[in-house]
Formats: structure tokens, sequence, C-alpha cells
């Protein structure tokens, strides 16, 4: 709907410069004609770039907004994970159980999606209301 408006300006502006250009010259209305016609091309060219870099920014402010930044203090868990490794990421992944008793105050656990088993899940630590232990 924005570019069938911008281009129902250009075609205004385009014919608005045409009349006050016949106005005020006494050349013959086809020339004037094709002189409309270069100005309304020239002025699409415009709008294409404009929209270009326009859809270009866009496209980086999005980018730039679905970053997410791992926080510190994140640890992974995955099904093959285990109490040996650092957590640190999904190829060092804590096994379920030892992330549930040693995550502290303010950590993230990303959980992996997966059948971890019957386990029972007993936290070692807990957070606070203001630094809670994220489980996610």
């Amino acid at each position: 709907m924005k570019n069938y408006f911008s281009k129902m300006t250009t075609t205004f502006l385009a014919l608005i410069l045409f009349l006050i250009q016949l106005a005020c010259e006494k050349e013959p209305a086809t020339t004037k004609t094709e002189d409309a016609e270069d100005v309304v091309a020239q002025l699409d060219e415009e709008d294409t770039e404009q929209e270009d870099e326009e859809s270009e920014e866009e496209s980086e402010e999005e980018s730039e907004e679905n970053e997410y930044v791992v926080p510190e203090g994140s640890y992974y868990v995955a099904t093959n994970g285990s109490s040996s490794n650092d957590g640190l990421s999904l190829s060092t992944a804590w096994s379920i159980e030892y992330a549930f008793t040693n995550a502290q105050a303010g950590d993230h656990v990303f959980i992996k999606a997966g059948d971890y088993g019957n386990v029972r899940l007993q936290p070692g630590n807990g957070g606070t209301s203001s630094n809670p232990i994220r489980f996610i």
C-alpha cells in the first residue's frame, strides 16, 4: 500500500511539473509529455532506491532486535550431559541432575528438549526474588 501511494505521489508531482513547464514555455505538448515521462521515470528510480535503503535499514534493525545475548552465568543441559562437563555449551552440557544441584542464584540454565527419563530433581541452592535461578 505504501508503494502504491508513493507512486501516486510521484505521478502527481510529475504532472504538476509538466503543467508548470507547459504554462511557462510555448513548446509543443508532445515534447512536454516526453519530458514529464522522463521526470516520472527519474522519480520512480529515486523512490526505488529509497525503498531499498529503507528495507536494508529495517532488516538491520530487525536482526539487531532478534539477537539474543546469552547472559553471564548461563549453563546448558542435554540428555547426554555429564557432571564432569563445564556446562558452558551444548557440546559440554551438564546432566539435568547436576544442573539442579549446582545452579547458583542468578544463573540461567538452558535445558535442551529431550527425554531425561524418570529423575527426581532437587534444587541444591536457592535463588532470591531479585536474583532467581532461571531454568529455561
